[in-house]
């Protein structure tokens, strides 16, 4: 019928994401420049919805560093997300460092890269990488300890538990520095799949298909003129944090969830194409 259909698997990665084979369609690249990379820059507007409807993706925005600053207890960064300050402004401005160095040395550091891959990451000497990580953990203290506490747990026990009650297996001490980075991305994968559920059951119907899940996005099939409609229940529901984990965590998640929602790009045939 010409739709392309993906297999979505619960059991593949581990840190309990979805994961999609044959084809793999959360890999689907992001628009980039069209002189660097003209044979994808816009793989994403390939894929056209059906007559009378159109594509929209909403995205968690910043999912785990969210939930990285709730769980670790930093109330300087919790406070960042709820006034809707650009965190890595903020953590730039306090730690001396341009905004992309800081961006990168973040995320490299919560997938816990060492010192030497961060240096090759972010284009900086060893010994700056080290400054800059000793400068980080001083900033922010607690980062450091949630850290520590997780990996001792996860050298002690050989697993770590998940906020929801899921555990992530670790049999070997070599594993242990990828303790934080599983439980924080482990964490969002348990709420991204709450909401995709609840999504399904109050909002889909015959005008709102959920197409796909990509990582912390969904990809929605909106008839044309109802998106005012659809898309703020599928906000209400991806923001409401608290609602997902009610069962596990009464007392709520402590900061802000936000969500981004754009429509999907429509292809543009290159003049030439036009032309012929």
């Amino acid at each position: 019928d010409g739709r392309v259909r993906t297999e979505y698997t619960t059991h593949v990665t581990r840190t309990g994401r979805l994961s999609s084979k044959e084809p793999n369609l959360q890999q689907i690249p992001k628009e980039s420049d069209r002189e660097k990379k003209p044979w994808n820059w816009q793989m994403k507007a390939v894929f056209e919805p059906t007559d009378g409807f159109r594509m929209w993706n909403v995205d968690y925005s910043q999912l785990e560093l969210r939930l990285m600053a709730a769980f670790a207890g930093v109330p300087s960064l919790k406070q960042v997300f709820i006034e809707e300050r650009d965190i890595f402004d903020e953590m730039a401005e306090a730690l001396g460092y341009p905004r992309q160095t800081i961006k990168t040395f973040v995320y490299a550091n919560s997938y816990g890269a060492g010192d030497r891959k961060i240096a090759r990451s972010i284009g900086i000497t060893l010994a700056e990488a080290k400054k800059l990580r000793s400068d980080y953990l001083a900033e922010y203290p607690q980062l450091g300890l949630f850290s520590r506490k997780l990996e001792t747990m996860a050298k002690r026990n050989k697993k770590i538990p998940m906020w929801s009650g899921r555990f992530r297996h670790m049999p070997y001490p070599s594993e242990a520095y990828k303790a934080m980075n599983s439980f924080i991305q482990g964490g969002g994968a348990d709420i991204v799949e709450r909401a995709m559920v609840r999504i399904a059951e109050k909002v889909c119907d015959e005008n709102c298909y959920l197409l796909m899940q990509i990582h912390d996005a969904f990809v929605f099939e909106i008839k044309d003129g109802f998106e005012e409609e659809y898309l703020p229940r599928v906000v209400d529901i991806m923001c409401d944090v608290d609602l997902l984990i009610a069962e596990q965590m009464p007392s709520g998640l402590g900061t802000t969830i936000a969500v981004d929602g754009d429509e999907w790009p429509v292809f543009e045939w290159p003049e030439e194409r036009k032309a012929a």
